[in-house]
């Protein structure tokens, strides 16, 4: 039951859409700005990350896609120069604790950010979840992954990300 209380916003969302002004995030628009608290007790700016090819991901401790990829990401986030690139994951769960359990079960090392009022989710408005963005240097969307990545689509993720850190720094 507590389950599905906590999905009860996810199917809403899935039924009926987002907030009716919300626009979906697409590849070639500006990633919306958030500042979240992290796993480690502090925030997590997407601002602070800009000069970084950035690999955005959101997903939910109820969502069996989400915790199938999130080891995948947290391997792919190992092997990024963090100079370069980051890995970075938004909860949306309302309650923090279910995703604190999944996070130690999995042993995840990635960034963390809790959106327990899903503010930085709706500003993305994806079609569902586990939702992907990578975005390039400037903070612009540059590819859009909806649903779990699985190896297949982590060597093509993998690919996007090599080509935008190749990509001169735009100013």
């Amino acid at each position: 039951m507590t389950r599905l209380f906590r999905a009860l916003p996810w199917i809403a969302f899935a039924l009926f859409g987002a907030l009716p002004a919300a626009a979906a995030v697409r590849a070639g628009d500006p990633a919306p700005a958030f500042d979240l608290p992290g796993a480690d007790g502090g925030s997590l700016a997407l601002s602070s990350l800009r000069g970084k090819v950035v690999l955005l991901n959101f997903w939910a401790s109820w969502c069996a896609p989400c915790l199938a990829e999130l080891p995948l990401l947290d391997a792919l986030g190992r092997e990024l120069d963090p100079a370069d690139a980051a890995v970075v994951t938004v909860n949306v769960d309302v309650a923090r604790p279910a995703a604190e359990a999944v996070r130690a079960r999995l042993g995840l090392r990635l960034p963390v950010a809790y959106d327990p009022a899903q503010t930085a989710v709706a500003g993305f408005d994806p079609s569902g979840l586990p939702a992907t963005y990578l975005l390039d240097r400037g903070g612009k969307v540059r590819h859009v992954h909806m649903g779990a990545l699985d190896q297949r689509s982590l060597r093509t993720v993998r690919e996007q990300v090599a080509a935008l850190v190749a990509e001169e720094p735009r100013s």
